[in-house]
Formats: C-alpha cells, structure tokens, sequence
C-alpha cells in the first residue's frame, strides 16, 4: 500500500499480460475500498475500465503509480500474479 494524492492506495493483485506485456489486470483498493479488476497499459497510458471503457491517465492519478510500480518491481522476463501489500 502507498499513502498517494491523500489517498491509501493497495495493489490487492497484479497480472502482466504474456501477449501483450504492458498491459497489467490489476486490482487495487483506494482507501480500504476494492475497485473492480481494470486493465493498465502503461505504453499508451490508458486503462480499460470493466465495461470495456477507455480512459486515459490523469497525470498524477493511480495509472502511474501502477506503471511505475511495474517498472520498478515486475520488470522481469517472467510474467506472472504479483501482490504488493
């Protein structure tokens, strides 16, 4: 968990897709609420709500904090589930 923008924010389970290896199924909680499974892609700095929707980073919102979260600790040559806690 990372205190971040005044909010708690906790990576509950990370995925990085195989295929397609910048994007990330994540599952977070902000502020000891669960929010539903999104997809980030950090190359293009978008995430894919559950309804299918696009929506692009803020620049200081939660889809940063998860690429970099990415590139400092999963930057590996074995995709896999990850759990920060």
């Amino acid at each position: 968990c990372k205190d971040f923008n005044g909010h708690e924010i906790c990576i509950l389970n990370i995925k990085r897709s195989a295929k397609r290896y910048w994007n990330y199924n994540t599952t977070i909680s902000i502020d000891g609420k669960k929010q539903p499974r999104e997809v980030y892609n950090c190359r293009s700095e978008y995430k894919i709500q559950n309804d299918g929707k696009l929506v692009r980073f803020k620049e200081d919102g939660v889809g940063n904090l998860i690429c970099k979260y990415n590139d400092l600790f999963l930057h590996d040559n074995n995709p896999g589930r990850h759990s920060m806690g």
